[in-house]
């Protein structure tokens, strides 16, 4: 494994208290704005509505076509008409975060949940991710079933 540079470090600590910051202040809101059985109560369903919507969203931000234009923007031009990550610094941290669908996925699962306990517009835009990644999964499977058969 390759040595972390020592900037690159500091980076990456600022980004770790940035998540735990984030993560306590939904944390207070979750628990001011609703009864603690009320959250705690949250069920199978809701559970797995809030998992599909960060699993679209962890692909949506790592992936997908449509936010290539937010990856390129942390990148620097390679010469090539490509892009490549920067060798250090802020901009090299959010590559390396876009890219990492485990680090991505703790963020968009932070953000699922405090969305879909948001409200009615919350609960709205989390559904429709949670749909579309339902839509993915089963064109995926399609296109298995479809290579299969031609084999």
């Amino acid at each position: 494994m390759a040595e972390v540079p020592r900037d690159q470090r500091m980076w990456n600590a600022l980004a770790m208290l940035g998540f735990i910051a984030l993560f306590f202040a939904a944390f207070i809101w979750v628990v001011r704005s609703y009864n603690v059985g009320e959250l705690i109560s949250l069920g199978w369903f809701d559970l797995i509505v809030i998992a599909l919507a960060a699993q679209r969203l962890t692909r949506l931000v790592t992936n997908d076509k449509i936010s290539a234009f937010v990856r390129e923007y942390f990148q620097d031009p390679d010469g090539d008409g490509g892009f490549a990550k920067p060798e250090k610094g802020f901009r090299r941290l959010m590559c390396e975060f876009i890219e990492c669908v485990w680090c991505t996925s703790i963020w968009a699962a932070l953000f699922s949940l405090v969305f879909y306990l948001f409200g009615p517009i919350g609960k709205f835009g989390v559904l429709l991710l949670a749909i579309s990644a339902i839509a993915m999964i089963g064109y995926n499977f399609s296109q298995a079933l479809a290579r299969l058969a031609h084999k």
